[in-house]
């Protein structure tokens, strides 16, 4: 992946305009471009998807069979989940 970081000032005219034409809207000079270039990734194959995801579902039905045994209701594992999942996407694991 190729990228490119320019605040918005440091633009000449034509480009600044040709961008603006691009996006449909006005550029501000407190703004930043980011601009990537990404090559096309091969995607899995259908058959590749389908073996992850019934790995994805026996997983998901033995927590779900585990948590039935200990006595977690369906509100409290979401709970679990959803802060498990905000504290790895902000960093608040160590």
């Amino acid at each position: 992946m190729e990228s490119i970081i320019c605040d918005v000032t440091a633009l000449d005219q034509t480009h600044r305009r040709l961008l603006e034409a691009l996006l449909g809207h006005e550029l501000e000079d407190h703004q930043r471009l980011y601009i990537a270039v990404l090559s096309n990734l091969p995607g899995s194959a259908p058959l590749q998807r389908e073996q992850a995801w019934e790995r994805i579902r026996a997983v998901t039905a033995e927590i779900e069979q585990l948590a039935r045994q200990k006595g977690i209701t369906p509100e409290e594992w979401a709970a679990i989940v959803d802060e498990e999942c905000e504290a790895i996407r902000y960093g608040k694991k160590s």
